[in-house]
């Protein structure tokens, strides 16, 4: 949980080393864009709610399966 942590950009690198993340929850930080798709192909829960997201790209879950 890295929820309220002032966490200003999504760490696109997680998948790389946390390839079966199965929940992710970032509620309540600073992150303003998802441009980058996410490489989180176990991915079951991601959460951003309450961040200050401004753009998110309609390619950013494709690497995400499993998301429901």
């Amino acid at each position: 949980n890295l929820s309220f942590n002032k966490i200003s950009t999504f760490p696109h690198k997680l998948g790389r080393t946390m390839q079966h993340l199965e929940e992710l929850i970032m509620e309540g930080n600073s992150i303003a864009e998802l441009c980058t798709p996410l490489s989180l192909p176990e991915i079951k829960l991601l959460d951003v709610s309450r961040n200050n997201m401004e753009k998110i790209s309609p390619h950013v879950l494709t690497s995400c399966p499993k998301l429901e």
